[in-house]
Order: C-alpha cells, then sequence, then structure tokens
C-alpha cells in the first residue's frame, strides 16, 4: 500500500459502511469547503460513531446499567442488509 492509501479494514460490514458515507459525501460534494478526501471524512465520521458508543457505553455503566447493547444482551443476531 502506498502512503496516501485507505486504511485495512478490519470488516466487510465496515468497509461497505464506510463506502456509503464516502459515496454520499461525494455525491453532495461535502469534502470541497476542507478540500479533504471523501475516505478521510468517511473515516472521521465512523471514529465519532464509534467514539460516541463508547462514550454511551460508558454512562450506561456510570449509572449502574447493563452498557452492553441490546443485540448482545438478548442474544439477537443482527444481520446486514
Amino acid at each position: 500500500m502506498s502512503e496516501d492509501s485507505k486504511e485495512v479494514y478490519t470488516s466487510d460490514f465496515q468497509q461497505g459502511f464506510e463506502k456509503e458515507i464516502e459515496s454520499l459525501i461525494n455525491r453532495h460534494c461535502m469534502e470541497g469547503d476542507s478540500n479533504t478526501p471523501d475516505f478521510i471524512l468517511a473515516q472521521y465520521l465512523k471514529g465519532c460513531l464509534d467514539v460516541f458508543n463508547t462514550a454511551v457505553q460508558q454512562r450506561e455503566t456510570w449509572h449502574g446499567r447493563d452498557a452492553r447493547p441490546l443485540h448482545t444482551r438478548y442474544g439477537v443476531e443482527l444481520k446486514n442488509p
């Protein structure tokens, strides 16, 4: 991989999700103001969601509640569309 290439993704789902965000950013020309490549903005937004999820889990733990997502609490398997 060259220095300016995309990071290796950890799963097909994450890769698909980031590709959709990247496509949406491109379709609406949202990268123009920052002059940042679409894939970097998509990775950034995915990172924001990851950090938010961590914050929610920390909040639930602080309140003394089960911090696990519902689908892991009840054994429900989520399937990609």
